[in-house]
């Protein structure tokens, strides 16, 4: 499971994501986030771990929200040079 938290002072592009597995952190560190605009046309989160492999970005595909625009479920795709691919998870429970 991936949880990510938007520092106080970087709500909306900068925070702490942690991965877990079971009891155990697999990764954790900071993340860069993008948000959808028609600049761009999508929105993004980058993974920058500690120690660990280099970082990487993933393109939102969708994101479901509560009645206060929290996400509560994101389906994040893997940028590759011709197109974007689908992974087999969703990121659940950001806060």
């Amino acid at each position: 499971m991936i949880t990510f938290t938007f520092d106080s002072d970087k709500v909306n592009f900068q925070g702490r994501y942690r991965i877990v597995s079971g009891v155990f952190t697999v990764e954790e560190r900071v993340f860069f986030n993008a948000p959808n605009n028609s600049a761009s046309g999508f929105a993004a989160v980058s993974l920058v771990p500690q120690g660990g492999p280099a970082g990487r970005t993933f393109i939102v595909a969708g994101i479901f929200t509560d009645n206060d625009w929290k996400a509560i479920i994101a389906l994040p795709n893997i940028p590759r040079p011709k197109w974007p691919i689908q992974p087999p998870f969703s990121t659940v429970c950001i806060s």
